[in-house]
């Protein structure tokens, strides 16, 4: 039971720390706040796939707003791993593929209302 705490409470932080990084200002302080260190170690210990999937997602928030590549290019790169996601439920067989796929789309939508249209 211990390990399954210490998942779920790894997933409930790095979905906080996610969230916190879609603001630019908390982007850009996350390095010398020692939170990639932080998310790097929890990564290394890592062993369910969302845990890592939100790690990454942080990583990239993080570049992109430290960055600042602009909005424009963030909403291109948003709509290229959407379509990515959307080729993968039209042509994968792997059940694992397909169940991942469609949370991380059903994700997406959940996230960005304006993604639904």
């Amino acid at each position: 039971m211990g390990s399954k705490v210490n998942c779920k409470l790894q997933y409930q932080l790095v979905c906080a720390i996610w969230c916190l990084t879609f603001n630019a200002e908390i982007a850009r302080k996350a390095r010398s706040l020692g939170v990639i260190q932080t998310l790097a170690g929890i990564l290394n210990e890592a062993t369910k796939e969302k845990v890592i999937r939100v790690i990454v997602a942080t990583f990239r928030n993080i570049l992109e707003k430290a960055g600042e590549n602009g909005q424009c290019q963030a909403v291109r790169e948003r709509w290229d791993i959407v379509k990515a996601l959307v080729q993968l439920l039209e042509t994968a067989s792997d059940p694992l593929v397909l169940c991942v796929a469609a949370h991380d789309l059903g994700e997406y939508v959940r996230h960005y209302p304006r993604g639904k249209k």
